[in-house]
């Protein structure tokens, strides 16, 4: 197709009405159905739509089995005891999950996706009217927000179940929302060579394409990067002896940790008494500094890599680096969702100030799509923050401890040049700076990011009241 050719009509029409295919010919019937906009929507929801439908009968068959199960346990627990065997099984080894860069690509992609069909739902439900492709087109975003949240659900329920493999279900459905969303997107393309886009819709539907790039790779490999190892009986033993207040954050799932229900037992034990240091929960095991130096040391550069100026930021990165990824996300995400508020200050006046009436479920959904812009900044900003504190303090556990171990093996020579006021300064200082910085280390590209989406919202406001007037 030749730059500034005319489309066809099959790859730049907006309705939804299927043509004969005695009018219009076999070719381009079966073009409109799988290049036009209408189609590719109708088909991710149909995908999506159906992915959801399988989860949920899975979710209420796992419910169902899991009361069968109780009530057979009661039925055991009640009867006389022959079914039980003679002698008394030991308690099986403590096993401590492990999670992979496999299982935290998922997790974002499908979290990435979720969030960005999200925030175009709301944008969509708030900048268009009421006609029925503006209905069709809320559906569609409403379809995929949901089953990419669900996606991620089901990716982050795997480290509860210490699963190998993704479910067949989930596979599938990355396979088939990857490939149509690659046929939009070259749909997309093919609009813009011929100068006929939609500039908005088609950058959407390429910006989607590339964030659906790790899907079709992990669907096909099938490993969730989960695996399980046998912890110590010394570490548990000691872990069953002292170590009985361990921090509710160790043990909580992922809608606790969000909505920082795990704090609660806490805070109702301060409302009732003065809280001791002894009530006060000591760290979970994976965030102590001695597990962050051993990941700190297993992570050091080898000695072919030993010649790079910085072997410890070369080694923190190569630690923390999914973290790292995870708050930059959040970061993102907060910055998105910031600029709704202003989005929608011109809807405001314009509801407000209209001389007719309006229908009251347009400020209705004004309102809601405010409410719902504004929780999820401040869901963003507090995690933002809980989570850049928690790496800065894995951060400076790991390097407090290997800069202790590293001074008691100090020749004397080396004790000349480094002495003990230098090290305690490393410990004290330096080690504290690094862990403070990772609050603010993401501003760096935050910043011009943010200034760039002012600039653009200006410069829209001015073209908007220059058309006005």
């Amino acid at each position: 197709m030749e730059l500034g050719s005319t489309p066809p009509w099959w790859l730049t029409t907006r309705t939804c009405d299927l043509p004969s295919a005695s009018a219009t010919g076999f070719l381009e019937w079966a073009a409109f159905l799988f290049l036009s906009t209408c189609s590719q929507r109708l088909m991710l929801s149909a995908a999506s739509a159906a992915f959801l439908v399988v989860v949920f009968c899975l979710a209420v068959h796992k419910v169902i089995s899991r009361r069968r199960e109780a009530a057979r346990g009661h039925d055991l627990v009640n009867g006389n005891g022959a079914d039980k065997p003679l002698l008394e099984r030991g308690q099986p080894p403590r096993r401590v999950v492990r999670v992979g860069a496999g299982f935290v690509v998922a997790l974002a992609a499908s979290a990435i996706l979720a969030g960005f069909y999200g925030v175009l739902l709301v944008l969509s439900l708030v900048a268009r009217g009421g006609g029925d492709q503006q209905v069709i087109e809320a559906v569609f975003l409403a379809l995929q927000f949901a089953a990419h949240l669900a996606a991620a659900a089901l990716v982050a329920h795997e480290k509860r179940f210490r699963a190998a493999a993704h479910p067949l279900t989930l596979r599938l459905f990355w396979l088939a929302s990857s490939a149509l969303t690659a046929l939009v997107a070259g749909a997309a393309v093919a609009r813009l060579a011929s100068g006929a886009a939609a500039l908005s819709d088609d950058a959407l539907a390429i910006a989607a394409l590339v964030l659906s790039l790790p899907l079709p790779v992990l669907a096909i490999s099938g490993a969730t990067g989960i695996t399980t190892a046998v912890a110590p009986s010394a570490e548990e033993e000691e872990a069953d002896g002292k170590e009985k207040n361990v921090t509710p954050y160790a043990g909580a799932s992922w809608l606790s940790r969000a909505s920082w229900a795990w704090m609660n037992p806490l805070i109702q034990r301060g409302y009732r008494a003065t809280l001791d240091l002894s009530d006060v929960p000591t760290l979970a095991p994976a965030h102590r500094p001695e597990r962050m130096h051993e990941l700190f040391v297993s992570h050091w550069p080898s000695s072919w890599a030993r010649r790079d100026n910085n072997p410890v930021r070369h080694a923190l990165f190569r630690c923390f680096w999914p973290l790292f990824l995870a708050n930059a996300s959040l970061a993102l995400l907060r910055l998105t969702v910031m600029y709704v508020g202003p989005t929608l200050i011109q809807s405001f006046v314009s509801f407000t100030s209209s001389a007719e009436r309006r229908p009251l479920w347009e400020g209705m959904r004004l309102v809601l799509a405010l409410l719902a812009a504004k929780a999820m900044e401040a869901f963003c900003s507090h995690q933002y923050n809980f989570h850049c504190q928690k790496l800065g303090m894995q951060i400076r556990g790991a390097l407090i401890t290997a800069l202790y171990r590293k001074g008691l093996r100090l020749s004397c020579s080396a004790r000349q040049k480094h002495g003990l006021g230098m090290i305690v300064n490393y410990m004290a200082v330096d080690a504290q700076q690094l862990s403070d910085m990772m609050l603010q280390i993401h501003y760096l590209w935050l910043m011009p990011l943010q200034y760039y989406y002012a600039w653009l919202w200006q410069v829209d406001r001015v073209s908007l009241d220059f058309c006005c007037y």
